[in-house]
């Protein structure tokens, strides 16, 4: 608890004594020395004060900006004659001062004094700057750095309790130094009645020293970030400094209002943002103002508007809640009784078909929260439908078909992607495709009441047939010959003369003279297709190799290859040059050499050719020969 020395008003005189260098800046700030050499100033209050009551000052302290050039420090004393100036230089204006106590602000370092190196503070009896005579100290002065001439204020506060002889300095609200002593009785030969002031001094170097009478008017609220509700009533708590009780608490609430209690209550009639005043008045005649602005919310209102929608689309909603004072922070909204969302304007999905609540409470930023409103809103089902197609073949149109499944709605529309371009409004289109493959196809249908379907996929496979009966050939009469054919799932060989069967792809034929079959066949999608085989009955064999050829890019005669009769095989077709070196192989029947070897065109001359081949009857031929490149 802060305990003031009570004085009554009719005692204060509101002035103060100045001694020395001393000066008043305002009301109730001193200069005790300037910035100039060999100074010593004292400011006394002009009333007494009684140690038989507590006191608790508070001041504000200035001890300049010149550190290692500076002043010497002030002091705060209590003693019996207003007149009292002190010494200069190290005296600090309180050398010589008898019977004194003084709190001493010291900032520079006197060896002969016992200063310590950093700036000090310490309490001490009668004139006496001599630290091996302290009641308390010296310690550092401020907890937080060595050096108090920094060019800032700071907080000096002294306090007295007549009860326990406890005198107490703090500075910057840290308690430093304290001794308990008997004042009264053992420094002031039992005199009560001292004048407190502040003494201050300059030597060689210098500061400007100051002090000021604390008067800091401040409060708060009872309301987070002076904030709330109307109808919230508001505590107002003073958290003023005073070096003194304060004479007059003048509040004025911003609504043509004001209260004189230290510590107001308040209600607000009216939402809105409100200017508060506390100004002040201390014993000394000196005021302060301080100020503040609170906002006082209203509640808001909930409201917004809700769209009836498709199944599987999200309603649209729009918030429309309004506020006056402040601005809407926080949505709430349940949907049939469960919270969905807290977004102001929110996207809800996965809602069954049918008829909804959707409800919605706002709160603001002053944590005033709105009624609930609620408005329902239908979710309408989509027709159900499914398609369906059969796997079709290369440039055949393919019947789609597509069917409702629902009897909730009534379809009024048809809409099919056929996947090869073509788009078709009908329910059952026909299309067709020109290439083979696998085809994503889908159809939807929209209702009369909007609602469109989910797709119905069809996955199409569109195939094509391709007969292949095999290479025309020649076979030998009489002797079974195995035909081979592919490209369908169902076989047709016409006509049915010397086959084992005419359904099957590979049947057997045995055959007396030449003969022509037309193979169709069909795929498991019904796509048709036909080829057509020749066969020729074997007479006889041979073989013909020319003994020369032109390989000069005129278009005749431009390779060297065999020309064969009733060959089934060839084994082997070699060339070599005239230095035996091979150059050319094959056993392709219908290949030949163009004249090259490594990729370079040899010379006009000789060659030398081997051959190997056997005939459709077995008869092997193993010849060779030789031929001219002629260029």
């Amino acid at each position: 608890m802060v305990l003031y020395n009570v004085i009554p008003a009719s005692a204060q005189t509101n002035t103060y004594i100045l001694n020395g260098s001393a000066r008043k800046d305002n009301c109730n700030c001193y200069t005790l020395t300037n910035a100039a050499n060999s100074q010593s100033g004292s400011v006394w209050n002009a009333s007494k004060i009684n140690l038989n009551d507590p006191f608790d000052f508070i001041f504000n302290v200035y001890l300049g900006c010149s550190d290692g050039n500076g002043a010497d420090g002030m002091v705060f004393i209590l003693q019996p004659v207003s007149a009292n100036l002190g010494a200069a230089g190290e005296g600090m204006g309180f050398l010589g001062v008898n019977p004194s106590v003084g709190i001493a602000l010291d900032t520079w370092q006197n060896s002969n004094l016992n200063d310590p190196s950093f700036d000090h503070i310490s309490i001490q009896l009668n004139g006496n700057s001599n630290h091996a005579s302290d009641l308390a100290g010296p310690v550092q002065a401020s907890i937080t750095s060595i050096n108090i001439e920094d060019c800032k204020w700071h907080t000096l506060r002294i306090s007295w309790d007549p009860s326990t002889h406890w005198i107490r300095a703090y500075f910057d609200n840290v308690l430093r130094v304290q001794t308990q002593i008997d004042l009264i009785a053992k420094v002031f030969l039992r005199d009560p009645l001292l004048y407190w002031g502040f003494g201050a001094s300059t030597g060689a170097y210098h500061n400007q020293q100051k002090f000021c009478t604390v008067l800091s008017s401040s409060f708060n609220t009872s309301v987070a970030n002076n904030a709330t509700c109307i109808g919230n009533p508001i505590a107002f708590q003073n958290q003023s400094q005073s070096f003194a009780p304060v004479k007059e608490h003048n509040w004025d609430f911003g609504d043509g209002t004001g209260s004189s209690d230290k510590n107001p209550i308040h209600l607000y009639s009216a939402p809105g943002l409100y200017k508060i005043t506390l100004a002040e008045t201390g014993l000394d005649g000196c005021s302060d103002t301080a100020r503040k602005v609170i906002e006082i919310g209203d509640y808001p209102v909930a409201d917004f508007d809700i769209f009836d929608t498709c199944a599987g689309k999200p309603p649209r909603i729009i918030d429309r809640s309004s506020l006056k004072v402040g601005t809407i922070s926080k949505w709430s909204w349940k949907l049939d009784g469960t919270l969905v969302s807290i977004a102001q304007n929110p996207i809800l999905t996965a809602i069954s078909p049918g008829s909804h609540t959707i409800e919605l409470m706002v709160t603001s930023n002053h944590g005033c929260a709105s009624v609930v409103v609620n408005r329902t809103f239908s979710i309408k089902p989509p027709p159900v439908i499914a398609a369906r197609a059969d796997n079709g073949c290369v440039d055949v149109p393919v019947l789609f078909t597509a069917e409702q499944q629902d009897n909730v709605t009534t379809i009024t529309n048809w809409n099919w992607h056929l996947a090869n371009g073509e788009k078709s409004t009908e329910q059952n289109p026909t299309s067709t495709y020109g290439s083979p493959g696998f085809y994503k196809v889908y159809a939807t249908a929209t209702g009369d009441n909007g609602c469109e379907s989910n797709p119905a996929p069809i996955h199409l496979f569109i195939n094509k047939a391709e007969a292949n009966a095999g290479n025309d050939t020649v076979i030998i009469q009489n002797q079974p010959f195995q035909l081979q054919a592919s490209g369908g799932v169902s076989y047709n060989w016409t006509p049915a003369i010397g086959l084992t069967s005419q359904s099957f792809p590979n049947p057997t034929v045995l055959l007396q003279d030449d003969a022509t079959y037309t193979l169709s066949v069909r795929t498991i999608e019904g796509c048709e297709d036909e080829d057509v085989i020749h066969l020729k009955i074997f007479r006889g064999s041979g073989i013909r190799v020319p003994t020369a050829f032109t390989p000069n890019n005129d278009g005749l005669n431009e390779t060297m290859k065999a020309f064969y009769i009733g060959i089934k095989k060839l084994d082997q077709f070699t060339i070599y040059n005239r230095w035996g070196q091979l150059i050319y192989t094959s056993n392709d029947m219908f290949a030949g050499w163009d004249g090259r070897w490594k990729g370079a065109e040899q010379p006009t001359g000789v060659y030398i050719w081997n051959l190997k081949a056997t005939d459709y009857a077995g008869k092997i031929y193993n010849i060779s020969g030789s031929f001219t490149l002629i260029r």
